[in-house]
């Protein structure tokens, strides 16, 4: 009596529903007798049941099992090329020919939210070759939807306007192209069959990865509102001469790399010259030496902090993580490697593969997280890296407990320099998340581990208010009695009180250290003459004094201001007006001003200036607007009209006390005399009138009395007040951007010049 071997097999479930519909004594004849093994099957409930005459022949058995049957499977996002007859036409030649051997199994046909499946099984010989007929099948008729994103959003108006490459290529594949530059993220969204939108996909990458971006700025004034008055114009020459695409930042789109926008959270010193900081921000813009990457084994950048990094970086990064793999293998846990950035801001990436956590094995999981975050340390070091960004390595996907990750980071860093005898390379160390708790958590666990270290900025102690007497200053003040600091004595009597203030007023002048002879003023701490800038274009203005005295290139009947001046011809009669020997003024009329004041433009501007300033604080208006008085029919010389103008206004301040005046605009109708004044306003930045001679001044100098020293002069700095404008560019090539930038820069350097 021969004795029977008997093995339950289990299989894939794939693999079984395909044995529950074919008969088990014929495919098992199918399946062992062409190999000489005298075996049999039978399902048993999940599994099956091998039946063979000895035990050589139930391996054997079980081996060709396991070799001989297999299966594939085929996601299908577009469920509806399963219902068409063109399927069914394809699939049915396929099962009648195959009916034996193989089976097609279609799941989740009906379910809404989850692709369908396409599941070939059977004898692998036969899977594969339905498999391959049916993935050309499906990638070709299923339709599906993908977003490109596109980063930064100036790349999407440059594909959209690429008629060369990408247009031709979109209608060839019959793919359609929709741009999403609104809703977040932004990019390019591809409807079409399978295979010519992944087709297309890798296009507009390449495109992407080839494209020349290039950020300038103009700190030109009004640069930012001439560009966007013929916006559209500009971007259409541009496209058009360079077939570039060009955007004008409004602050949406930050530079990246930029420290400056990162939020520090904790900053110490943990070593000689080497700074611990916490800071919250986006490590794929983070403008250091080495940013280190929270990796998995085989450096495929599939998601979170990997996956950004990668997407920053461009195909550069994934491609020699895929190399570093191929030559020395996966990177092991607790282990970390150094590869170039790619597009990055930094130098290099440091991959630290850190530890899954398991509860059960804590000790452990701490110990491979501290050797990672020494080995990323020790990299950095190797590569003479000066600063380093590093996230909480294994806190997210890989379940580490925040606080423990954090703390134990900071653990590892503190071993660290704690070790080394030598000056480190590293003077930076930065603990980065995007997250506000996370690099809370980084902040709470340095404050922890460096308590000693940290020490809150005390309040300084306070002291009692003490008087203390410079030399120069009047220690004494005794009713009428004055005592100079050298220790005379003047007593001023009640006759002549117009002296006696005159004396006053002079010392407690001279005894705040202010020994000149005109009144302090705020002003002159600057400059009487200050403040120059150029708001926007064909615009210029400063200080005089307390008046703001502005010159513009316009149409002065345009103007609104209390009082327009109009310059005219010494035959200009009016028997309504009211009359002075040197001017007329007469109502506003149909012009925006109270009052019009006319001054002969052939006599001395100087004095007709001097005349409007007198008439318009008589009359407290605090604005006037008047031309380049004598420049036109006059023909008087522009520079010395320019030197007149603000002679008159500096004379004005000077004779009086300014109430009501506040505002002089000289509205230029011929450009190249807007710039002789610019030149005028740009010598006297800085300077000071002369100076008015006190009555105090007078009497020392009448009795002999010396002279105090001149003042030194303090050396004034004038900060431009401009606006920066920001353009991004973008190319096919690093020419054509930098011909782009070339052609705005002189555009708006020639308007400004016009």
């Amino acid at each position: 009596m021969i004795s029977m071997s008997q093995k339950e097999v289990r299989v894939p479930s794939e693999v079984f529903m395909f044995l529950q519909q074919v008969n088990s004594q014929e495919f098992s004849k199918i399946l062992f007798e062409a190999q000489k093994i005298l075996a049999t099957y039978e399902l048993k409930g999940t599994a099956l049941l091998l039946t063979t005459c000895s035990l050589r022949a139930l391996a054997e058995a079980e081996k060709r099992i396991i070799n001989a049957l297999g299966y594939k499977v085929i996601e299908v996002e577009d469920k509806e090329v399963l219902t068409g007859n063109v399927w069914k036409k394809k699939i049915h030649p396929l099962q009648k020919r195959h009916n034996s051997t193989a089976t097609i199994i279609i799941k989740n046909e009906l379910t809404s939210g989850t692709p369908a499946e396409v599941i070939i099984a059977g004898c692998v010989r036969e899977v594969n070759e339905i498999y391959g007929q049916l993935f050309e099948f499906l990638e070709n008729n299923m339709k599906i939807e993908r977003l490109v994103e596109v980063e930064p959003s100036l790349i999407i108006d440059y594909v959209k306007t690429d008629k060369k490459l990408f247009w031709p290529k979109i209608k060839k594949a019959n793919v359609q192209a929709s741009f999403k530059l609104e809703d977040e993220p932004k990019g390019i969204l591809l409807t079409g069959s399978k295979s010519k939108v992944l087709e297309c996909m890798n296009m507009v990458k390449q495109i992407q990865d080839s494209a020349c971006i290039k950020r300038f700025q103009i700190d030109k004034p009004g640069a930012k509102h001439f560009f966007q008055d013929k916006a559209s114009y500009y971007k259409s020459e541009i496209k058009r001469l360079y077939g570039c695409v060009i955007e004008l930042q409004e602050g949406g789109e930050k530079e990246k790399g930029s420290l400056k926008e990162q939020k520090c959270h904790l900053q110490i010193d943990i070593a000689p010259g080497v700074m611990l900081i916490v800071q919250q921000g986006d490590l794929a813009q983070f403008a250091v030496d080495v940013v280190v990457n929270a990796a998995n084994e085989n450096l495929k950048h599939l998601g979170g902090l990997a996956q950004a990094l990668s997407n920053a970086a461009g195909p550069e990064l994934q491609a020699e993580c895929d190399r570093i793999v191929r030559n020395s293998g996966v990177v092991l846990t607790g282990n970390a490697v150094i590869s170039k950035a790619g597009k990055l801001p930094c130098r290099h990436v440091i991959h630290a593969v850190g530890p899954r956590w398991k509860g059960d094995k804590a000790r452990e999981c701490v110990s491979l997280l501290k050797k990672v975050v020494d080995q990323s340390l020790t990299l950095a070091e190797k590569y003479k890296c000066q600063s380093i960004a590093m996230p909480a390595i294994s806190s997210g996907i890989f379940d580490f407990p925040l606080d423990q990750c954090v703390a134990t980071i900071v653990s590892a860093i503190k071993d660290n320099f704690k070790r080394k005898s030598d000056r480190s390379t590293l003077k930076k160390i930065y603990l980065v998340d995007i997250s506000a708790k996370v690099a809370g958590a980084f902040a709470e666990a340095v404050e922890t581990a460096y308590k000693a270290t940290i020490s809150h900025a005390a309040s300084p102690p306070s002291l009692k208010a003490l008087e203390l007497v410079p030399p120069g200053k009047i220690p004494e003040r005794e009713g009428c009695l004055l005592v100079s600091p050298e220790g005379l004595r003047i007593r001023l009597m009640e006759k002549g009180v117009k002296y006696a203030k005159a004396f006053s007023d002079e010392f407690d002048r001279r005894s705040n250290g202010n020994p000149s002879d005109h009144s302090p003023k705020a002003e002159d701490t600057q400059g009487f003459y200050r403040c120059l800038s150029s708001p926007t274009l064909g615009v210029h203005e400063m200080n005089i004094g307390p008046i703001l005295f502005q010159v513009a290139t316009g149409d002065i009947t345009k103007e609104v201001a209390d009082v327009i001046v109009n310059s005219t011809s010494n035959t200009f009669n009016l028997k309504s007006a009211q009359r002075n020997k040197e001017y007329i003024v007469t109502e506003g009329g149909l012009l925006k001003c109270k009052s019009i004041i006319h001054v002969v433009g052939g006599n001395d501007v100087k004095r007709s200036v001097s005349c409007v300033l007198e008439e318009s604080e008589q009359r407290n208006y605090s604005s006037i607007c008047l031309p380049a008085i004598g420049t036109g029919g006059a023909q008087q010389d522009p520079d010395a009209v320019a030197k007149a103008i603000m002679d008159a206004i500096e004379e004005f301040i000077q004779k009086k006390a300014v109430r009501s005046v506040r505002k002089v605009k000289v509205v230029i109708f011929q450009s190249h005399i807007l710039k002789i004044f610019y030149d005028i306003m740009e010598d006297r930045v800085g300077s000071s009138p002369p100076p008015q001679t006190s009555m105090l001044s007078k009497i020392t100098s009448f009795h002999g009395f010396p002279k105090p020293a001149p003042p030194k002069k303090n050396t004034l700095f004038l900060k431009k007040k401009t606006e920066q404008t920001v353009f991004q560019v973008c190319g096919a090539d690093t020419d054509s951007v930098e011909r782009t930038i070339s052609w705005i820069q002189n555009l708006i350097t020639d308007e400004q010049l016009s």
